[in-house]
């Protein structure tokens, strides 16, 4: 069929060769940015199943070892349950720490967490899955920028991550 005049806003997510390669089930389900399509900001949508992530109550551990870190612009972290009976009831639980102190926060109902530039946030971390949800992040740029702060985590943990997967970027 030939290819018709709006098509081209009809993007689909195509899994990387290293997602398919980690041997997991795929999760993603959506992204783009301005790169993909000229003018978009980047939104990313993801499923969270019961064993996407380990299940470890460790302080600061998630499975990418994510640091702490800024972005440019404003970011949106939306957490949606898939119960149809109570979408509000996210199906799991999930922490995140915020600002340079760390604080922690923990919830299982459907939220957004709203991050302004420049705010320090994360690690980010699904602590326990009984039911898939959607994790929706947006942030509102064409592109992702993101400066890590290394420097606020223990040194115990910082040992146990890998600094060149997370590179600064955009700063």
């Amino acid at each position: 069929m030939a290819e018709r005049k709006y098509d081209k806003y009809f993007i689909a997510y195509e899994r990387t060769q290293r997602e398919m390669e980690a041997g997991r089930r795929p999760f993603m389900s959506a992204y783009i940015d301005d790169n993909i399509a000229k003018g978009s900001n980047v939104y990313s949508v993801f499923w969270v199943f019961p064993d996407s992530f380990g299940q470890s109550t460790e302080p600061y551990v998630w499975w990418s070892g994510h640091p702490p870190h800024i972005h440019k612009e404003a970011e949106l972290l939306i957490h949606i349950g898939t119960n149809p009976d109570d979408p509000t009831d996210l199906g799991g639980e999930v922490e995140i720490y915020m600002g340079p102190e760390l604080e922690r926060h923990v919830f299982t109902k459907s939220v957004v967490v709203y991050l302004p530039p420049n705010f320090i946030h994360c690690p980010w971390k699904p602590v326990r899955t009984w039911r898939p949800w959607i994790n929706i992040e947006v942030h509102q740029s064409p592109t992702a920028s993101e400066k890590r702060f290394w420097q606020i985590l223990p040194e115990e943990i910082v040992a146990k991550m890998d600094k060149n997967r997370f590179l600064d970027k955009g700063f």
